[in-house]
């Protein structure tokens, strides 16, 4: 399915940009208004 290659394809990019998805969970951990740890 041409979904699931899309996402092997993001989740390949994203391990390589860690950096990136740390900053964006907490981005958007910050503007959800959660309690930060």
């Amino acid at each position: 399915e041409p979904l699931m290659e899309e996402y092997s394809i993001a989740a390949q990019v994203w391990k390589l940009s860690s950096c990136d998805m740390c900053e964006l969970a907490r981005n958007s951990v910050l503007m959800s208004g959660f309690p930060h740890k």
